[in-house]
């Protein structure tokens, strides 16, 4: 009887032991793979926040730029899916211009993540968001102020130059908070990106009287296709193949304009909403990009 019990313990040991190491074998291939996943790529995410803008911009060795922050915290969760898990460091933080739709989140982001520099342009706009955003971001991180010309370096596949405001443009200031918007473009694995904020036709146009070169491959549609942007002129200078529109749903602005869409689709750009897609995660590598959309019902 105790020869036949020390024979089911043996076996049950031996189960339990094979049990272990193919455990540790599937969870080394999982994390392996995991791992790897996040260094494949190089990404763009048009995040869901509402009626707001938050891009977020990872280089495939993990560098990261946050481009504005929504409305109020939901970039927080939203960001969280689109980061490893591992990853709480956020190396450049972008404020396009004060207004509450672009600022808000980003004053959660700065409580919650490690920021090493926080680019954005000081300028006469008074509301209680944009003092707490001043005070807060002295107290988290460092500030550098951007104009045109200014590059950005976002590991060795990144690159990104400031197309606007210039530094003469800057210091006449603006009563129009929009016109001062940072627009910048990138250079991303020999694919273009162009983002401008929510800067209205009076800069477009400024921009096209500078000759500036705009030809990019995808386009975050200017002020969540508002009419006041995004002129036809501008666009065929542009002339995107992907536009991405990042826009609440059922909001009160009529966003994005119909007048909008119409010129989107008259230059052939393939365009993506997140108030019907939700947030676009774009995989780039080689010049070639995925598109991913995640709608969470």
């Amino acid at each position: 009887m105790a020869v036949g019990y020390s024979v089911w313990q043996y076996s049950f040991m031996k189960y339990k032991l094979a049990t272990a190491v193919i455990i540790l074998c599937l969870s080394t291939w999982f994390g392996v793979n995991y791992y790897k996943s996040w260094h494949e790529y190089d990404r763009i995410v048009f995040l869901d926040v509402g009626q707001g803008d938050a891009v977020l911009i990872r280089s495939r060795t993990g560098e990261t730029m946050l481009i504005d922050g929504g409305p109020d915290d939901k970039v927080v969760y939203e960001l969280g899916k689109y980061l490893p898990f591992w990853q709480r460091q956020i190396d450049y933080l972008v404020l396009s211009h004060p207004h509450a739709d672009h600022l808000v989140g980003l004053i959660e982001i700065l409580q919650r993540y490690k920021v090493k520099t926080a680019l954005f342009n000081k300028v006469g706009y008074r509301s209680p968001f944009n003092e707490a955003w001043l005070e807060i971001s002295q107290q988290f991180t460092t500030h550098e102020s951007i104009q045109a010309g200014d590059l950005i370096d976002l590991g060795d596949s990144i690159q990104g130059e400031v197309l606007w405001p210039t530094a003469d443009f800057i210091n006449k200031g603006s009563v129009n908070v929009n016109e001062l918007s940072n627009v910048l473009r990138f250079e991303i694995d020999g694919v273009s990106f162009l983002t401008a904020g929510d800067a209205e036709g009076t800069v477009e146009e400024w921009l096209l009287e500078l000759d500036t070169y705009l030809d990019s491959d995808i386009f975050k549609v200017t002020h969540h296709g508002s009419i006041d942007s995004n002129r036809m002129d501008f666009l065929e200078e542009v002339i995107p193949e992907l536009a991405i529109i990042s826009v609440g749903l059922n909001n009160k602005f009529g966003h994005p304009s119909r007048t909008i869409l119409k010129r989107l689709k008259s230059i052939g750009a393939e365009v993506y909403r997140t108030d019907r897609q939700g947030s676009v995660q774009i995989k780039i590598k080689d010049g070639h990009w995925l598109v991913n959309e995640f709608i969470e019902k």
